[in-house]
């Protein structure tokens, strides 16, 4: 049911949160490496004072809600508004991290049809879908609207030019935001390609998208294995415990000393 991630890079060396993001999880798949850049970043993002397994088991929970059918855009973008789903996939519940994605992002299209006072003013579902292959969860969309006064003026323009030009600026007002994800708009452009809804209108956007989210929430993830899981079970191997010397084995060190010692005295004697 997961999507295969490629290796994720080691951008600090094999010991750092990087290293532990960057072991390979899988076979090659063709949107693999961008995803794998993704999973980087956000361990670099939200696992600077967590251990390695809290770590690993952070990046296992974001692969099945992948893999499930949820846009790793959306998310991303949920991992960085949602305390909630931030917790549960800590705490190694993808099931219930699931549940708070399809909110969030439920929460974020019926605020999108708001914003455009649906279906009166009609949709700008090329805007939409511009915004979408740029690197745009449909939760960014949604928060941008309320934090650039000009985007939904642009928006409203089908292929408008003056959108085009906006979207660098998008990437770097949610960059300094703290969303590390948008410093590479390449990436999120990848993956914004691959979240786009599969429809035979070019146009449609908002009807494909709930029936994505609606097919995501009828699959059950379930219990997270670490059998399942190459990057938590590289971190959580049990670790062999150090013998301890206890009084015989000792003891048999001094008896054997002594034997030794005797052989040796003998020898000496013979000469």
């Amino acid at each position: 049911m997961t999507e295969a991630i490629d290796n994720l890079g080691d951008l600090q060396g094999p010991g750092s949160v990087a290293g532990i993001a960057g072991q390979r999880a899988g076979g090659g798949a063709g949107w693999g490496k961008p995803l794998g850049s993704m999973l980087s970043a956000l361990a670099q993002e939200f696992g600077s004072y967590s251990s390695p397994e809290e770590i690993a088991v952070l990046l296992a929970g974001v692969r099945l809600l992948v893999g499930a059918g949820l846009p790793a855009l959306d998310v991303a973008d949920a991992m960085y508004a949602s305390p909630r789903v931030l917790d549960e996939l800590r705490d190694g519940s993808p099931q219930a991290a699931k549940q708070a994605v399809l909110e969030h992002v439920r929460n974020a299209l019926a605020e999108l049809r708001e914003s455009f006072e649906l279906p009166d003013s009609g949709v700008p579902e090329a805007s939409l879908r511009t915004m979408t292959a740029a690197g745009f969860a449909a939760g960014e969309i949604a928060s941008a609207l309320r934090s650039a006064p000009d985007l939904r003026d642009a928006m409203m323009q089908a292929d408008s030019p003056q959108l085009r030009q906006m979207l660098p600026s998008l990437h770097e007002m949610f960059r300094d935001l703290g969303r590390s994800t948008h410093g590479d708009p390449a990436m999120l452009a990848a993956l914004g390609a691959r979240a786009l809804p599969e429809s035979g209108a070019q146009s449609a956007w908002f009807e494909p998208y709930l029936s994505r989210i609606r097919a995501a929430q009828k699959r059950s993830i379930g219990e997270l294995r670490p059998e399942d899981h190459p990057e938590r079970m590289l971190v959580s191997a049990p670790t062999p415990e150090p013998v301890e010397e206890n009084s015989s084995s000792f003891g048999a060190w001094v008896i054997a000393a002594m034997l030794a010692l005797a052989a040796l005295l003998f020898i000496l004697s013979r000469c």
